[in-house]
């Protein structure tokens, strides 16, 4: 039964898109044009690097990772940029590593170290991190401890980790209080996710007016 509920999480939190979802391809929803055009996003990116911003490592490693914008691939140095952005304490930084120390990629793939990154990038607040702890303990048939990772994954509104505590609640592994009490934790992170929304579409929408003034 615990094998059944893991291989349908599993298939439904594929990373598609691989390590780091960071990206600097936003656009402008009226004209269409990039916040920041690409032939200038490496030079800004790297002004924020010498200002040991974060997010600038993560983009960089992102286009190491990638090979885009016409920076050479590179797996080795788009670790090294997570390493750099994880010792800044970015949560997702510490998330890719523990990707790439459990798929193997410019290390010798090492699953300790792996969970020891996820663990840090949970603590630190990621959701994907909590997402991975929950397979692992899973695989350990740890299920209390999957469980445990899946209701913070759920609480910060999280529609997949939702979907599968009801499914655990179907096979008996939540009492019908804890289920009763995760959907208002999770209805309530939803409304608070909707309200950002509204606000990220003002900001942009402002953002356009000084552009297009």
């Amino acid at each position: 039964m615990h094998w059944m509920w893991l291989q349908t999480y599993d298939d439904r939190h594929i990373h598609k898109k691989g390590p780091s979802q960071f990206r600097n391809d936003y656009k402008c929803p009226f004209c269409q044009q990039a916040l920041i055009s690409t032939k200038n996003s490496i030079k800004a990116t790297k002004k924020l690097i010498k200002k040991k911003n974060p997010k600038a490592y993560m983009k960089m490693a992102d286009v190491y990772r990638t090979g885009e914008e016409g920076v050479f691939q590179s797996d080795t140095k788009s670790l090294e940029m997570f390493i750099l952005a994880a010792e800044l304490g970015d949560a997702e930084a510490f998330e890719n590593l523990g990707i790439y120390y459990k798929d193997g990629i410019a290390v010798e793939q090492d699953r300790s170290k792996a969970l020891a990154f996820y663990e840090v990038s949970a603590k630190r607040g990621s959701i994907t991190g909590h997402q991975e702890l929950v397979r692992f303990h899973l695989r350990h048939m740890n299920v209390n401890e999957s469980i445990k990772h899946c209701k913070v994954a759920a609480s910060a509104g999280d529609q997949e980790s939702m979907d599968y505590l009801m499914k655990a609640y179907k096979d008996k592994l939540l009492t019908k209080q804890e289920l009763t009490q995760m959907l208002r934790t999770f209805q309530t992170s939803k409304n608070a996710m909707k309200s950002k929304d509204r606000e990220n579409a003002l900001d942009m929408i402002t953002r356009f007016d000084d552009r297009h003034r």
